[in-house]
């Protein structure tokens, strides 16, 4: 069993790792399930962001980039993440965003400057000491009518990571909510839940599917199983707005 990390430090750590950096999209997002889990997130936040039409956007811990590529109706875009091997990645295959390597927990801009954060795959690696000092910085760098969008794991399935996704002898806490619980939580940062979207319904079925083969027939009839499915949704795709 891989040792399990959690805190602010200790997540920081982590994602500086070169082996981490350099084999994060490889590892999380080649395998079909991967592919459709990223495709659907993507498909959401640019749901949202076509709705909000913002004029900033900020990409908070962006990683290698793999969402920061494919947003849309984004405005003028910012990203930031305090993995210099990762943003590196970013810059190398996205030229029409700003990046700068920063700690997500002091955010460098002014305050009230952005018409909506991003964040994905971030905000559920951390306890909720720490949560909350992540939310308060988003809400400190958003506008008053800003809007947040980010994923989160849904506490109703059980969590599992696919070996082909693992990435050295450590893995990072992850933290699920029920909707009701993301709402409360939310409300409690100041932010009024409006929104959220499943990806990945009936989760266990897809997996075992993309384990089978990895044609792109393959992948077509996933899709047409989570748009099918009426079992619950692996994660899901939140959009909240500022309040005062």
């Amino acid at each position: 069993m891989r040792a399990k990390i959690h805190g602010k430090e200790s997540v920081i750590d982590y994602y500086q790792d070169d082996e981490v950096a350099s084999k994060y999209i490889k590892q999380r997002y080649s395998s079909l399930f991967g592919k459709l889990r990223n495709e659907l997130e993507i498909k959401v936040i640019n749901s949202f962001l076509k709705i909000l039409n913002p004029k900033t956007t900020l990409d908070l811990a962006a990683g290698t980039g793999r969402v920061t590529k494919r947003l849309k109706n984004f405005g003028k875009g910012y990203a930031i993440d305090t993995s210099e091997e990762m943003l590196e990645y970013a810059k190398a295959e996205i030229g029409n965003w700003i990046f700068k390597r920063s700690d997500a927990f002091n955010i460098p801009f002014e305050d009230e400057f952005f018409d909506v954060v991003v964040s994905t795959r971030f905000i559920w690696h951390f306890k909720k000491f720490d949560r909350d000092k992540l939310f308060k910085e988003i809400w400190r760098v958003l506008k008053s009518d800003g809007y947040l969008i980010f994923d989160f794991p849904n506490a109703n399935i059980k969590r599992f990571v696919p070996t082909k996704s693992k990435i050295g002898k450590k893995r990072v806490y992850t933290h699920s909510w029920t909707i009701n619980g993301v709402k409360e939580e939310l409300q409690e940062n100041s932010f009024k839940f409006i929104s959220v979207k499943n990806i990945l319904n009936n989760p266990i079925k897809l997996y075992n599917m993309s384990i089978s083969s990895n044609s792109q027939l393959n992948l077509i009839k996933m899709k047409l199983v989570n748009i099918l499915s009426k079992k619950e949704a692996y994660n899901y795709v939140v959009l909240a707005r500022k309040i005062k």
